[in-house]
């Protein structure tokens, strides 16, 4: 649960990393999504009510869409992203990232050090890096 907490009070991000993972941007779209509700004081119900004030005849927006948005489950198609946007008064571009975000996985720190116990360290990075630093990277890992 607590991590949970976490996932949903992060702050969206304007450093984008091109080229990031798609689960990655579903991510950041569900952290933009939920700062905006947060902002409107709003609930999940109450924006898929709006939203759907903005879809064709016969289309629905639940509070389930929503969730599954906020949870990084999935991304709204044009229409619904299109009826997300006018519902909460804002660009679209102001809820997808333009190219993904900087980490490419929510449940990990960026970077993460853990002892192993015999002198060495288990290492995980988990954020988008320049080639370069990435070939360096690679390069002390292999020990060429």
């Amino acid at each position: 649960m607590a991590r949970k907490h976490a996932f949903m009070n992060r702050q969206p991000t304007d450093k984008l990393a091109p080229n990031a993972p798609k689960d990655a941007v579903k991510a950041e779209f569900g952290r933009r999504l939920q700062h905006r509700i947060a902002e409107l004081g709003w609930n999940q119900s109450e924006l898929g009510r709006r939203a759907e004030a903005y879809l064709p005849d016969g289309e629905a927006f639940g509070r389930d869409n929503v969730s599954g948005y906020i949870r990084g489950l999935s991304l709204p198609g044009p229409v619904k992203l299109r009826a997300l946007a006018q519902a909460l008064d804002c660009e679209i571009t102001d809820l997808i990232p333009a190219s993904g975000v900087p980490s490419v996985d929510n449940r990990h720190p960026p970077l993460e050090v853990k002892d192993s116990g015999d002198g060495r360290a288990w290492i995980r990075i988990n954020q988008a890096v320049d080639w370069p630093v990435a070939l360096q990277i690679m390069k002390l890992i292999k020990g060429d």
